[in-house]
């Protein structure tokens, strides 16, 4: 009987050991897929946003909400036509405005902590527009606090005086 209570013992005291393991192991890795997801969402805002940076002109930025945040607005062609495009964080999304017409860009599982546009041209009449896109986003989910920080510099490939031509 006693053999038999030992050996209850032990088994219970493995089995709840394995447990433990297995469910933080189970936590960590939808931790990690959280946090992957988020920087792979960052990663296609980003591509996005320095596609239309490199054929836009005439850019903008402004800063609001105590220069914490910021929007960037500038023109691009699409179809032979000048159309506006804007890009801005709005709490924890990143707002796209086109002509008007507005949309979000991360995806629900992603939230936006900063957006910041910094437009560097030392010479505006000759220097390229150079636009630094500064993104940080996290997981939704309040158990993962992990912030993933990415940043990208951008050149436009319209000069300032090819415009006036």
């Amino acid at each position: 009987m006693i053999e038999l209570m030992v050996a209850v013992s032990v088994f219970l005291v493995a089995a709840t050991i394995t447990a433990g393991v297995f469910t933080r192991s189970i936590r960590t890795q939808r931790q990690s897929n959280q946090i992957t997801t988020a920087s792979s969402d960052a990663s296609l805002i980003l591509e996005r946003m320095a596609r239309e940076i490199r054929s836009g002109y005439s850019f903008s930025i402004s800063d609001f909400a105590g220069g914490t945040d910021n929007r960037i607005d500038f023109t691009r062609e699409k179809d032979a036509a000048p159309i506006a495009v804007s890009y801005w964080q709005d709490g924890d999304d990143i707002k796209r405005s086109e002509d008007g017409a507005e949309g979000i860009l991360n995806a629900e599982s992603t939230s936006v902590d900063k957006l910041q546009f910094i437009l560097t041209q030392s010479d505006p009449s000759s220097d390229p527009w150079r636009i630094t896109v500064v993104l940080w986003v996290s997981p939704t989910d309040p158990n993962n606090s992990h912030i993933s920080h990415l940043q990208t510099t951008v050149s436009a490939r319209i000069l300032p005086g090819e415009l006036a031509q």
